[in-house]
């Protein structure tokens, strides 16, 4: 999770391959040393992911991929 080249974005995910998000949405917790994960929640107006970023505790990744498993299963049943 921490450095991963896929990106969170202020909105609807940009089109391609080519730019996958803006790394200063990650760059804070990255520094602080806490886990962070990016879901799609829904499809924006494009038809691409709009997501949600998690963020854990230092130590904790295992709990936040827990949340993210939770957040995920509830997102997929409410579509």
């Amino acid at each position: 999770m921490r450095g991963d080249s896929r990106s969170a974005a202020p909105g609807e995910a940009p089109e391609g391959l080519g730019y996958t998000g803006n790394p200063v949405f990650n760059r804070m917790w990255t520094l602080l040393g806490t886990p962070c994960v990016t879901l799609p929640a829904f499809k924006g107006a494009k038809g691409l992911p709009v997501g949600i970023q998690l963020v854990g505790r230092i130590g904790d990744d295992a709990r936040l991929m827990e949340a993210a498993l939770f957040a995920e299963n509830a997102l997929a049943e409410a579509a």
